[in-house]
């Protein structure tokens, strides 16, 4: 297991150090610095999660785009585009690792 472990630190120092994570991470600390845009984002943020993740299939995509259209003000605002855009790269990068992961081992 400690081999597991330095390997997984290194995975996690070369992650901290890549180009999409230093974006991310400048990203979030410029909205961070505006507590009220951040409260907003994190609102706009929440309830893209529950709707997607949502039970109710019914009509979701028009309520999506919907609510992506109401929320247009506050997404083309250029530090939020800049952290959204940001997060979205980095949740690809996470979910490519994880699916070569498990994709590459016999896990069922």
């Amino acid at each position: 297991m400690i081999e597991v472990e330095d390997e997984l630190q290194r995975f996690i120092d070369a992650v901290r150090d890549s180009k999409t994570y230093r974006e991310y991470d400048t990203a979030r600390a410029v909205l961070k610095r505006d507590e009220a845009l951040m409260e907003k984002v994190n609102a706009y943020r929440r309830k893209n999660f529950e709707m997607q993740n949502s039970d109710e299939t019914e009509d979701l995509e028009e309520r999506l785009e919907q609510y992506w259209m109401d929320n247009l003000e506050l997404t083309d605002e250029p530090r939020v585009k800049r952290f959204l855009q940001a997060e979205l790269a980095l949740c690809r990068m996470l979910q490519e690792v994880t699916d070569r992961l498990v994709g590459s081992l016999n896990f069922e």
